[in-house]
């Protein structure tokens, strides 16, 4: 699937290029970069321990603590944005 989206990629790159230029393209590559560098490190990978966090539950119910939860065995976390 990947490999099949790499020309269109390419295809998308190229056309950008010609319409803005090589300078927005340089500055936009480096924009880029330095969100991913910003970001990486705050990702975890298989197999790391998250972070411990409390959130309100929905309705008002109280509250969810991850170190609370993981007393009584393994957690999932899924984010859902649900339809506002």
């Amino acid at each position: 699937m990947v490999d099949a989206l790499e020309p269109k990629l390419a295809e998308r790159r190229a056309g950008s290029a010609k319409r803005y230029g090589p300078e927005f393209m340089k500055t936009n590559q480096e924009f880029i970069a330095a969100q991913e560098a910003s970001q990486v490190p705050k990702t975890l990978n298989v197999g790391d321990a998250a972070p411990d966090f409390t959130l309100s539950k929905a309705g008002g119910g109280g509250s969810y603590t991850l170190s609370q939860a993981v007393k009584s065995g393994p957690q999932v976390v899924s984010f859902y944005r649900g339809q506002w």
